[in-house]
């Protein structure tokens, strides 16, 4: 069952609020958004918030919960124990996604960023598979990375959004298929088990690396340099920690810093081309529309309209 607002319920259909305003929503006029929608055994909750912040939302929940940061400009979410607690520092996962375990205490925190949204999926491990315990007995929170995941929480995340989305059964076994790919990673996370991925110093180097040269050339042979492998090694290992080629996660960069370009400036889509990375504006456009999902005019376009 799914409601269109806190006093009327329609079922089939998804849940469409906006959550009382944080300080920033306030000062710029544009509250946060939220979207729930119920599946069997799995149930979704998407939230869009404006920056600069802060943003700071108790994530706590009763069953399982998987947070995926779908998409951020200016900067991320951070997942705290408590209020006043933040995240110790560390180096963010590609496709970063955080497990949480039933029951323990989590915030999300976030300032001084332009856009965030991300989706919180909710598992009933009884209902979805019994068999598969893994996600019902962690205890403790995870920090994973798989962008195959990210792009399925994303495909939950458009269904959630729709107003006529009639097909129930489309959204149940994604999300069964959500819950056995986070299975997956859980139990590849366990002690002792050999990924053949990038040891933690090889792959912070290698971002570090990428990080710094982002808009230039980075080959793949300076990267395995890097890392201290060959370059069949190294592209191997680098897809198996991070589930995507360096190529990709190279190309992903460049587009979450073109999009906040795109919102800080009015810079030209040649422009922006150029200074990203890319061959050309054609170039540029390909691959911004195979990422985010839509072509880099429209997306700077709605997302403005969002704050206008």
């Amino acid at each position: 069952m799914t409601i269109w607002s806190e006093t009327y319920e329609k079922p089939g259909a998804r849940s469409c609020r906006e959550p009382p305003p944080a300080p920033f929503a306030e000062a710029i006029g544009v509250p946060p958004r939220q979207y729930t929608r119920s599946w069997n055994g799995v149930r979704a909750e998407i939230l869009e918030v404006h920056g600069p912040g802060p943003h700071l939302v108790d994530i706590s929940s009763d069953k399982p919960r998987l947070i995926v940061e779908l998409e951020a400009v200016g900067g991320h979410l951070d997942i705290r124990p408590a209020p006043d607690r933040p995240e110790p520092s560390r180096r963010r996962l590609p496709h970063q996604l955080v497990f949480l375990p039933a029951s323990v205490p989590a915030w999300e925190h976030a300032e001084g960023f332009l856009y965030i949204r991300r989706v919180a999926i909710d598992f009933d491990p009884a209902r979805l598979d019994p068999s598969t315990r893994i996600v019902a007995q962690r205890r403790a929170p995870i920090r994973l990375s798989s962008a195959h995941l990210c792009s399925l929480a994303d495909l939950l995340a458009d269904e959630c959004v729709k107003v006529d989305a009639p097909h129930q059964a489309y959204g149940t076994s994604l999300g069964l298929v959500i819950f056995h790919h986070l299975a997956a990673l859980l139990e590849a996370e366990r002690p002792g088990r050999n990924t053949g991925g990038l040891t933690p110093l090889q792959l912070r180097r290698t971002i570090e690396f990428m990080e710094q040269g982002w808009a230039g050339s980075v080959g793949l042979s300076e990267l395995a340099s890097v890392a201290g492998l060959s370059q069949s090694y190294f592209s191997r290992a680098f897809r198996a920690s991070t589930g995507m080629s360096p190529l990709q996660w190279l190309l992903a960069l460049r587009v979450r810093r073109a999009q906040q370009m795109l919102l800080e400036t009015d810079a030209s889509l040649s422009d922006l081309a150029l200074k990203c990375g890319f061959a050309d504006q054609s170039h540029f456009t390909r691959t911004f529309h195979a990422i985010a999902g839509e072509p880099p005019g429209a997306w700077r376009k709605s997302r403005k309209l969002r704050v206008a």
